[in-house]
């Protein structure tokens, strides 16, 4: 055994640099089996898992409004004091000169949620529309806006996004594949599940742009920039890409609130094994088109195909709810601003 060891020694002393040439590559080899393994990309390019260490999940992160504001009381004594602002007599006032009046509706829900605290109250009496954060009374009901000719701006904001289908979708393909080849990772979260893989790329997370996002999309932010319907500014506005792995179940959940409708642009749409559940109602996604609807209500979204090389893929962006008066939709941004994600 002595003898094999001088043999190697004197072996890598004469031959060091054949040596080094060899166990370089080597050494590269395992570490980058190692990071695509703790990434889920297996050499087959397969994501069969995302650690937590790697991928910020959907309740670890530190600016999460649903997450965090369940835990720290602080950002709701915030919320609660701009709501509690609007409603006093020189708040009102202040909001008047500015030429905006407090809708009756606007004013109860406020009212009622300062009273109840935290959870907000929901007149629905089937219980299938029950958003987290805030419910504003009074507000159209209706879970699914697959025809939006009563809202001709409406129409023609998603005629604009599906004008832009070509560019969203090569952007998005771009950030994808180098994500699912482990070459580049930043920007992307995996949502916790309990069935399944979900990971999201947000251009614009709780109404803030990511600027290293929107540079990697230069195409799909300048469209973004177009919107006005856009929830830009504030907390309950994402615009993000959105992709579910096959074998994936969404569970049943409602949004943070009422007062926003949710687009969802069909990227990549394996055909026959997806579907998105909307108050009991099945709907399906196309590429080239938008789904748009309420996510306050119940819902849930399955991937149910077997083809780990086809995953579905969206583009989901959040405009304000067409019912909402301009005045309403001054009032709910500035209470819940972006800037709550500093406090």
């Amino acid at each position: 055994m002595g003898s094999f060891y001088t043999f190697l020694e004197n072996f890598m002393v004469e031959n060091w640099f054949s040596f080094f040439m060899f166990i370089v590559p080597f050494l590269f080899v395992i570490y980058k089996y190692m990071l695509q393994d703790s990434l889920g990309l297996t050499v087959g390019n397969r994501p069969n898992h995302v650690t937590r260490s790697n991928i910020n999940t959907k309740c670890s992160k530190p600016d999460c409004v649903r997450c965090r504001a369940r835990a720290k009381e602080k950002m709701y004594m915030e919320i609660h004091r701009r709501m509690a602002n609007i409603l006093s007599d020189v708040g009102e006032s202040q909001w008047s000169q500015d030429g905006i009046g407090l809708s009756g509706r606007l004013r109860n829900s406020f009212e009622q949620q300062l009273t109840t605290g935290i959870k907000p109250m929901v007149d629905d009496e089937d219980g299938n529309q029950n958003p987290s954060m805030f419910y504003l009374q009074e507000l159209r009901r209706k879970h699914s806006y697959e025809h939006l000719n009563d809202f001709p701006n409406y129409v023609q904001l998603v005629s604009e996004i599906k004008s832009h289908f070509s560019d969203i979708r090569e952007e998005f393909d771009i950030v994808w594949n180098d994500f699912f080849e482990g070459s580049n990772i930043e920007g992307w979260q995996e949502n916790t599940l309990s069935e399944g893989k979900w990971y999201t790329f947000h251009l614009m997370n709780q109404g803030k742009k990511q600027s290293y996002s929107m540079q990697r999309c230069p195409k799909t932010s300048k469209m973004l920039e177009t919107l006005e319907l856009l929830m830009s500014d504030c907390i309950f506005g994402f615009a993000t890409f959105s992709v579910v792995m096959p074998g994936t179940h969404i569970e049943s959940h409602c949004g943070a609130t009422n007062v926003r409708l949710r687009c969802h642009l069909g990227l990549h749409i394996p055909e026959g094994c997806c579907r998105l559940t909307v108050n009991g109602e099945t709907l399906h996604w196309k590429e080239k088109e938008c789904l748009v609807f309420d996510d306050s209500f119940v819902h849930e979204a399955e991937h149910y195909g077997t083809d780990i090389s086809s995953p579905r893929s969206v583009f989901m962006l959040d405009v304000w709810h067409p019912c909402l008066s301009s005045e309403e939709k001054k009032m709910l941004k500035y209470v819940f601003h972006s800037d709550l994600l500093q406090s």
